[in-house]
């Protein structure tokens, strides 16, 4: 499946989603010291861009 932007120049090669329980739980992760020498090896192999997205329930 291709990623297809519909606006903006974001052009993402493939897109990787995880799911996690919230922000919180996002931080946690990511600043870690289990994640840390993979988030290295993550950066020296190639360029990317994370972001969070938070599920909004409206009324």
């Amino acid at each position: 499946m291709q990623p297809v932007n519909y606006e903006g120049i974001w052009q993402p090669n493939f897109v990787v989603v995880l799911e996690f329980p919230s922000k919180e739980a996002v931080k946690r992760f990511h600043d870690s010291p289990e994640y840390e020498p993979l988030k290295k090896m993550r950066f020296g192999a190639a360029r990317s861009n994370g972001i969070v997205v938070v599920e909004t329930r409206f009324a």
